[in-house]
């Protein structure tokens, strides 16, 4: 049960921007047991692999879902990637980092395409993910 409630965050009060909130889930994730990081980290990798997986299937759509705008997502999986430099190296860690390198080239591409009409979303995605 303690596992499960490190690594479940905590309660959003109305008044709480998202970005707070999470800064609170991380804060909570890094003073947790050595277990709640394995867990918390797995989580967020195969997380992370399905933003990709979903961002080639629906474009820019997919972050219709989520509460965060994607480049607060993006900073979401870059403070875990950063906090868990320190606490928890190895294959996991170097495997989330290669998908938020990713991440970070699929959101800077739809940024620019919601710019412009010259580019489609869904062919760099193919040609990333490809």
């Amino acid at each position: 049960m303690a596992i499960v409630e490190g690594c479940t965050a905590p309660e959003q009060p109305p008044a709480e921007s998202w970005r707070s909130h999470k800064l609170r889930y991380l804060e909570q994730v890094q003073q947790a047991s050595p277990s709640v990081h394995r867990v918390v980290l797995a989580d967020k990798l195969h997380n992370g692999r399905s933003l990709l997986a979903n961002g080639h299937q629906f474009g820019s759509e997919m972050w219709n879902d989520f509460k965060g705008k994607p480049v607060d997502i993006l900073w979401f999986y870059q403070q875990i990637v950063e906090r868990f430099a320190a606490i928890k190296p190895g294959w996991m860690l170097t495997e989330l980092n290669h998908v938020v390198t990713r991440l970070e080239w699929v959101v800077s591409r739809q940024e620019y395409n919601a710019t412009t009409d010259s580019a489609d979303d869904n062919q760099c995605l193919d040609n990333l993910l490809g």
